[in-house]
């Protein structure tokens, strides 16, 4: 249900939603007084705005973010521990000097907002365990800082489906140990429970099971969506017990997750490459299926009463053209709004439960059958046939500088292209030729393709468990597992390539040169006969 052992919530409701706003967006404002959420996200710190937020509702949890960019902790200016440490100090002061924080603004003796984010996004999960130290360190600055200025910092909210348990226990321990709140970012397509599924249904993975939490077949799922689940019980609350409350800072559908362009379920454009099993349907997402996929998410996080609660990406877009294609104000809001009702209290947890003893893994019986939508056929109904999308508008163009993490040039320039709802495209990815191989013991054939999306170089070498080294423009290695990105084939691997320049990868003694320069690329390895 709703945790309460840090932030006292008034009333509970039958869901935990809540708004992420990325402008002075009037009409989200109006729909945070009209639906009155538990928590509310934002990047526009508006003093009057904000203090009436908090008078009218007085339980609401506040929560900040500033954008910076370039997005240093240290990595930029030294790479030392007390370059990160430094860094972290300084968003800290930062962030305490805007006007929205400063003592005469507080109320009953409060500041407005209740807590802050630091960076978002910074990088994936396999980015060089060095760096990821190094982001330790900054998070501990800035979230001391914060602390003793009377505000709670967030940590993490990294990129859908990136983190391990073990790895942030081993990673992160000043971070575990000096925040309360952890943020995620959930997303997946064309469902929230798409990559969850897959999981549940595909071969018994015991190495992946988490018992306790999870269904104790396949591999438990739990990937995209319900992440947050899988890396708390994979040792952090073990160790930590209810110390943890997590939140979802960002939460909805994008074609990014596989590949596309980084556009939400109400664009009429579909960049998902066309091989990837259930990802090429009909778009827009029809509004109907939208909703009752988020009610299956609402579902899962009401059983987890660590879970604070969980932030629509977006709630009064701003910006970005792009994000009006993850709008959640008009009929999604019209939804929430009558499906809202209060709880009662004597069927709230008031506390996180206790977490479940390490204990062997034992495997479940596979059901034999699932309850889900079919792989292939779910969600493909044409918008046609659906309620149409309303695109609220706003009276305001003064918006926060737009987002950039990890997104190319091109995609924040170019508007998204709207055509007939009942024409399916996918991204025109011609095959390129590459770098032959530095040095070589067999012939390898390597097909490039690119396209619009994240700046993602992505491949498949065509084995699992193989190392692969990866060297960046910059000269610093990456190592990935081949076969850790199953989306991408029996050795499929991925990794963020933000760096414009050619990047060098090493695998059976093998070596080849890729140039990026922003765009999603796509490398094909395959030997010759």
């Amino acid at each position: 249900m709703y945790n309460q052992k840090y932030h006292q919530f008034d009333s509970f409701y039958n869901h935990k939603f809540g708004f992420h706003i990325t402008g002075p967006r009037q009409d989200a404002f109006e729909a945070v007084f009209r639906v009155r959420p538990k928590v509310v996200k934002t990047l526009d710190f508006s003093v009057d705005v904000m203090r009436r937020i908090r008078q009218e509702i007085p339980d609401v949890f506040l929560i900040g973010r500033l954008f910076v960019h370039p997005q240093d902790f240290g990595q930029l200016s030294g790479g030392k521990p007390q370059h990160a440490r430094q860094k972290g100090l300084e968003m800290a002061e930062r962030i305490l000097r805007e006007e929205v924080n400063k003592d005469i603004h507080h109320i009953n003796g409060e500041p407005i907002f209740h807590a802050w984010e630091s960076l978002n996004e910074v990088f994936p999960e396999w980015e060089n365990p060095d760096i990821q130290k190094l982001y330790d360190e900054y998070q501990v600055a800035f979230g001391q800082k914060m602390l003793a200025e009377g505000f709670e910092p967030i940590a993490f909210n990294f990129g859908q489906g990136n983190g391990r348990g073990r790895q942030w226990l081993e990673l992160y321990p000043g971070t575990l140990e000096t925040y309360k709140y952890l943020g995620f970012h959930e997303y997946d397509w064309p469902a929230m429970d798409r990559l969850h599924v897959i999981g549940l249904e595909g071969p018994d993975e015991p190495e992946n099971l988490v018992p306790g939490v999870g269904e104790g077949y396949g591999n438990d799922g739990m990937w995209r969506a319900l992440r947050y689940r899988r890396i708390m019980h994979e040792g952090i609350r073990q160790k930590y017990g209810d110390r943890h409350v997590c939140i979802i800072t960002e939460c909805g559908m994008t074609q990014g997750v596989w590949g596309g362009e980084d556009i939400g379920p109400w664009a009429r454009v579909l960049t998902v490459p066309p091989d990837i099993p259930g990802g090429v349907v009909a778009t827009p997402i029809p509004v109907d299926d939208y909703w009752q996929s988020m009610l299956w998410y609402n579902r899962e996080l009401m059983k987890d009463d660590y879970v604070m609660g969980a932030c629509l990406f977006v709630t009064g877009a701003a910006g970005l053209q792009r994000w009006e294609t993850f709008e959640h104000l008009g009929s999604f809001m019209e939804r929430l709004e009558a499906f809202q009702e209060e709880i009662s209290l004597d069927v709230v947890t008031a506390t996180a439960s206790t977490p479940p003893p390490e204990r062997p893994i034992e495997i479940g019986t596979r059901p034999s059958t699932v309850s889900k939508p079919p792989l292939e056929t779910s969600f493909v109904t044409t918008a046609v046939e659906s309620e149409p999308v309303e695109m609220a508008s706003t009276e305001t163009t003064v918006v926060p500088e737009a987002e950039t993490d990890f997104v190319t040039a091109a995609a924040e320039s170019e508007p998204v292209e709207m055509v007939p709802a009942e024409t399916t495209l996918v991204p025109e990815m011609p095959v390129e030729t590459v770098t032959p191989p530095l040095s070589a013991s067999d012939e390898w054939n390597v097909e490039i393709r690119r396209g619009i999306g994240l700046p993602l170089l992505v491949g498949d070498i065509g084995v699992a468990n193989e190392r692969i080294t990866i060297i960046r423009p910059s000269g610093l290695a990456t190592q990935v597992t081949s076969g850790s990105k199953a989306e991408y084939g029996i050795g499929g691997f991925e990794i963020y390539a933000y760096e414009p320049g050619v990047y060098k990868i090493e695998f059976l003694d093998q070596s080849f040169e890729i140039s990026m320069g922003g765009q999603f690329t796509r490398a094909i390895f395959s030997k010759v006969g």
